[in-house]
């Protein structure tokens, strides 16, 4: 079995609004440097990302209730539209639209991705604020024990993409109006049909599936911690631990003498049966 980072797919909202279609986007994050290849990074991690030796950082900020900005791990795609007039670098830094031979530059670009380019150190801090008013509002859910909103006897919280992976959309949502809405599991595309102002939440349950062979990350943070990951960051550098032990048990909690391997971003597991593995990953020094 293979355990990489899952890369989630550019996904855009449709909704129809009588004879008219309004575009929202839910995108991934994308980053190029021109001192090494160029990487893709789950929307979900994103927040403050660099190179692999700090050379530039991008900082993602988002409008509350209040007016205040605070930081996010997600450019939000769904009700928020990107600030310029606040968007600052901490060196002089280009949007590319207007100035294409920076020696540092940047693009929003129309599908909600950021490109960064730069022959300098730089960190920069993007903001986004929220839409004050629409006619038609999409609230995505995911559930979550601890959420605050119930939908058939669930509990969910809001989230600002569609989610990338680990969640299901079995036909779950609701329409202040009583409006339709559709949604294509292969575009990860929304369609709502109404001819008023409507307000919709689209639930995503967990995807119970069962895998044959389960795998808990683990990666080391600065302070020499380890944090349990969804997907391996690709903005730093790892190596399997050699102070913490990985291993795979079955379900009498017995070592199975998997072989696990990390190559390229990528861990291997080489194994049999049904398995949970813990897997701890350093730092490179």
């Amino acid at each position: 079995m293979k355990y990489s980072n899952i890369k989630s797919k550019k996904m855009i909202l449709a909704i129809s609004f009588a004879a008219l279609l309004l575009f929202l986007g839910v995108s991934i994050v994308k980053a190029f440097y021109t001192d090494t290849s160029s990487v893709s990074i789950l929307a979900s991690l994103v927040g403050d990302f660099d190179s692999g030796d700090g050379d530039i950082n991008m900082l993602v900020y988002k409008e509350n209730d209040d007016g205040d900005y605070v930081r996010t791990f997600a450019i939000p795609a769904l009700g928020y539209t990107y600030n310029s007039s606040l968007t600052n670098c901490s060196i002089e830094c280009s949007n590319s639209a207007t100035n294409p031979n920076a020696n540092c530059t940047y693009t929003i670009n129309n599908d909600n991705t950021i490109t960064m380019n730069s022959d300098e150190k730089v960190t920069c801090k993007f903001y986004f604020d929220k839409h004050e008013d629409t006619d038609i509002v999409l609230n995505v859910l995911k559930e979550d024990e601890n959420g605050t909103y119930e939908y058939n006897l669930k509990h969910y919280s809001l989230t600002d993409n569609v989610p990338a992976y680990g969640y299901n959309y079995t036909n779950n949502y609701s329409c202040d109006n009583n409006s339709t809405m559709t949604y294509n599991a292969e575009t990860r595309t929304f369609n709502i049909q109404t001819t008023q102002k409507e307000v919709c939440y689209a639930y995503f349950d967990k995807n119970n599936i069962t895998a044959d062979i389960i795998a808990n990350v683990y990666v080391q943070e600065s302070n020499g911690t380890y944090t349990k990951v969804e997907t391996i960051p690709q903005h730093k550098r790892y190596v399997l631990s050699q102070t913490q032990t990985s291993l795979c048990v079955d379900s009498n909690s017995a070592n199975t003498n998997a072989t696990i391997t990390y190559t390229n971003g990528n861990i291997n597991i080489d194994a049999t049966g049904k398995q949970t593995c813990t897997i701890y990953l350093d730092l490179e020094s």
